[in-house]
C-alpha cells in the first residue's frame, strides 16, 4: 500500500478540485511481491509504517548482512516507485505541501540507510519510521486546516473582488458605448453639414440661373434660320 494514502487523500480533497490517480499506486503494490524483498517480509512494511505489525515493532534483532543489502534494495525502489508521482504532486498540490512532503521521503531514506548499516534493530527502525509518519501526517492536517481557514478568510475578499471588477467592466463597457453612440452622431452631423452644404450651393445655382435672363439671336443663311441663346 502506497504510505500515507489517507493523508494523500485528504489532502488531494482539500487543496484540488479533480485530479487523476496518484501514477506511483501500481509501482508500490509491487513491492511485497518483488522476489529480492522476501527474505525481509513480515520484518518491515514495504508501504506505509500505518501496515506496521506487533511483530515488526517488537523484533529486537540486527539485520543480517542479506538482509541489510535487501534494504538498500527496497529504500531504492520505494524511491523509484515515488518519482512516478513527483509530477503529479507538482500538478496537484501546492507547494508548500510538495516541500514538506519530499522532506518526508527524504528523512525516511536516511533512517533506511542507517538501518541498513547495521546501526539500529527492527524495532528501532519501526518505530521511528512510525514517529516520522505521525509527525508528517500531524504537519499535513495542520497545512490543510490553514488552507481551509484561508480559504474561508479570502472568501468574502474574493466574491467583493469580483464585484468590483464586475462593476468596473460594465462602467468601462458603458463608456466605450458611450463613446461609440458619440462617434456615430458626429459621423452623423458631418454628413448633415456636406448635405446641407451642397443643397446651400444647388439653390444658388438656380437662383443666378433665373436672376440673368436669356437671349436668343436667330439669323438666316441661305433658305435656314439658325439661333443662339444666352
Amino acid at each position: 500500500m502506497r504510505p500515507i494514502l489517507f493523508m494523500l487523500l485528504m489532502i488531494a480533497a482539500s487543496l484540488a478540485n479533480s485530479s487523476p490517480p496518484d501514477p506511483s499506486l501500481r509501482c508500490f503494490s509491487s513491492l511485497p511481491s518483488d522476489p529480492s524483498l522476501q527474505i525481509l517480509r513480515g520484518k518491515i512494511s514495504f508501504g506505509s509504517a500505518e501496515s506496521q505489525t506487533i511483530a515488526m515493532l517488537t523484533n529486537t534483532q540486527l539485520p543480517s548482512a542479506a538482509e541489510r543489502t535487501a534494504i538498500v534494495r527496497w529504500i531504492n525502489m520505494y524511491i523509484t516507485c515515488d518519482k512516478q508521482a513527483e509530477l503529479w504532486r507538482r500538478s496537484n498540490f501546492m507547494p508548500s505541501y510538495v516541500r514538506m512532503y519530499n522532506e518526508f521521503v527524504g528523512n525516511l531514506g536516511q533512517l533506511a540507510i542507517t538501518f541498513s548499516q547495521g546501526g539500529m534493530t527492527y524495532s528501532d527502525f519501526s518505530k521511528y519510521r512510525a514517529q516520522q509518519e505521525t509527525e508528517f501526517n500531524a504537519n499535513a492536517a495542520a497545512l490543510v486546516q490553514r488552507f481551509k481557514n484561508a480559504e474561508l478568510q479570502g472568501y468574502g475578499m474574493a466574491l467583493q473582488a469580483q464585484e468590483a471588477q464586475a462593476k468596473q467592466q460594465q462602467q468601462q463597457q458603458q463608456q466605450r458605448n458611450t463613446a461609440q453612440l458619440q462617434e456615430q452622431q458626429r459621423i452623423l452631423n458631418l454628413q448633415q453639414m456636406q448635405l446641407n452644404s451642397q443643397q446651400m450651393q444647388n439653390n444658388q445655382q438656380q437662383q443666378l440661373r433665373s436672376a440673368v435672363g436669356t437671349t436668343t439671336n436667330c439669323y438666316a443663311i441661305g433658305n435656314s434660320i439658325h439661333c443662339n441663346s444666352f
